[in-house]
């Protein structure tokens, strides 16, 4: 006779362990039996004020987070909770999901939500909901309420809750026995919140103001949250009439409850390191500059930690940034404005999640280290080219290696194996004056040359100077769209592309004298605009 169809709906399987390393501290997830690097970000809200659950509130958002190389998204305890329609979705584009309960930064009387509020069969609800969904990994019991307590110097007998720590766990495995269940996040060490052991909410590179060394320094094992700025949405965005200097910018900033300091604060601190300016004249004094750089500078603080955290030996296996998205107008968060407009630090972060791509650490006396990775499952044959530029633009040494790179590898090179002889490439030894001001790092594949990726470090600082670099932007046919050829013939920092309609597929990247890049650009029409770069004096202009 006839069978019987059934429609099981969209299944996904798949394997999850939690490696925490020989010495049982590490939070390494393990996927199908291969360890993984997660890159992303926190979640908020598609629509704070109509709170939607429809798919198709979600999809702009998180396209823009796969689009990013992110590969996880943590739904936060401050947060709402998220609709079925949500996890689909990540489960279609290929996104893990890290899950608070809605529980934050409060001491809880649990035994009187679960007497009175249900917080058990919410808890066991809300996971059945979800239950088919591969892309739930790690479900956690709320954001910060054992560190609220931790921190409040009070005793580990208050800030370690038996439901938490027993409960919630088994709770969890009732369920979604494949997942990861956290009691809290942070969570680990003789502190719940240290970074050196679990899951922690690293803000020593950050809100604490701490050298970009610190990102190793800490040995981070897993940043659930990090990264948190004040980010400008592109300058183009901002309203003009509105001074850097006034109440009325200082009103759009996001800050900590109560705080006496605020996230640009901590955005001006890293403008003042990287480019050695005095972030409160300029502010008064060239608010387009100091827009310019409070851009520029959240991204290159993100692309400098996440190079230390996914460079081959790191101790650390995933960062997720805070936030995603702003949720609503003004200097949030996110680094996705509230109208789903990528802002400058999300290219930063796309070139630093880029599955296949290179970083470059400066080792001090040891040198520069170059760090191919590969993320993705197959072998790729790269070539790594290394420069170092002189301020007339021309190389002063260079070296080039190929070489194979397995699935899911990272390899490490030192640039002495590239130049074959010494040179002072970080500066750290001194002799003479500088010979150079920039060293750019460039992967190709080996067999068709194409562009893969760059990396670049300034061995004595960005600098706040600028000059003609002899950047140059021509506007050329890509298909039935439109792309930008740049070139310059001094290395331009930042460079920052306003099409005026139109979307850039990568921004804020520096340039490298030489063979240029090619950018395309994503509208319709024919775009007309407008090409800067930091340390550039006049804007390239293209029609």
């Amino acid at each position: 006779g006839e069978g019987v169809r059934i429609e099981l709906g969209r299944i996904g399987f798949r394997e999850l362990t939690l490696d925490t390393g020989p010495d049982g501290a590490g939070f390494a997830l393990v996927i199908n039996g291969q360890r993984i690097f997660f890159r992303g970000a926190n979640w908020t809200n598609a629509d704070v004020a109509r709170l939607p659950g429809e798919a198709d509130a979600y999809r702009p958002l998180l396209t823009r987070a796969r689009d990013a190389g992110m590969n996880m998204l943590r739904v936060p305890g401050v947060v709402t909770r998220e609709t079925p329609a949500f996890f689909d979705l990540l489960d279609e584009m290929g996104l893990l999901a890290f899950v608070d309960q809605p529980l934050a930064n409060f001491d809880y009387d649990v035994a009187m939500l679960t007497a009175e509020a249900g917080l058990e069969a919410e808890i066991t609800a809300s996971i059945a909901d979800i239950q088919t969904s591969p892309s739930l990994a790690v479900v956690c019991g709320g954001s910060e309420i054992a560190q609220q307590a931790a921190m409040l110097s009070l005793p580990e007998s208050v800030w370690r809750q038996p439901f938490f720590e027993e409960t919630f766990p088994r709770l969890v495995a009732a369920q979604r026995p494949d997942v990861v269940a956290l009691p809290n996040s942070p969570w680990g060490g003789a502190l719940p919140f240290a970074a050196n052991a679990g899951v922690s909410h690293y803000y020593g590179v950050g809100a604490y103001m701490r050298p970009l060394e610190d990102a190793r320094r800490a040995n981070v094992r897993f940043a659930s949250e990090c990264l948190a700025f004040a980010q400008l949405p592109q300058p183009e965005h901002i309203d003009p009439a509105l001074s850097p200097a006034s109440p009325e910018w200082k009103a759009q900033v996001v800050r900590d409850l109560k705080a006496d300091w605020d996230f640009e604060d901590v955005r001006d601190h890293y403008v003042g390191l990287l480019y050695g300016v005095d972030v409160a004249a300029l502010r008064r004094d060239d608010p387009a500059r100091y827009v310019a750089l409070s851009c520029a500078a959240p991204g290159e603080v993100m692309a400098a930690t996440f190079a230390e955290w996914r460079r081959a030996g790191s101790t650390t296996a995933g960062g997720l940034v805070w936030t995603l998205s702003d949720l609503g107008p003004g200097f949030g968060w996110g680094v996705i404005d509230h109208v789903g407009r990528p802002k400058p630090a999300y290219h930063a972060l796309k070139r630093a999640f880029a599955p296949l791509t290179l970083a470059l650490t400066d080792e001090g006396v040891n040198g520069l280290d170059l760090h191919v990775i590969n993320d993705g499952p197959a072998a790729r044959r790269l070539t790594v080219t290394l420069t170092a530029i002189g301020a007339d633009g021309a190389p002063v040494i260079d070296g080039a290696r190929t070489l194979d790179i397995a699935g899911h590898g990272a390899e490490k090179l030192n640039a002495t194996t590239l130049f074959g002889m010494f040179f002072d490439v970080t500066g750290a030894y001194r002799f003479g004056p500088p010979a150079h001001e920039v060293t750019v790092a460039r992967l190709t594949d080996a067999e068709t040359g194409a562009f893969l990726a760059e990396a670049f470090h300034f061995p004595y600082g960005r600098g706040n100077a600028r000059r003609d670099c002899g950047l140059r932007a021509a506007l050329e046919p890509d298909g039935d769209g439109w792309a930008l050829r740049l070139t310059t013939l001094l290395a331009a920092q930042s460079v920052h592309i306003t099409a005026g309609g139109f979307e850039p597929e990568d921004d804020w990247f520096h340039l490298a004298p030489g063979a240029g890049r090619r950018v395309r650009l994503a509208g319709d029409g024919r775009p007309a605009g407008i090409v800067t770069a930091l340390n550039h004096r006049t804007p390239a202009l293209f029609a």
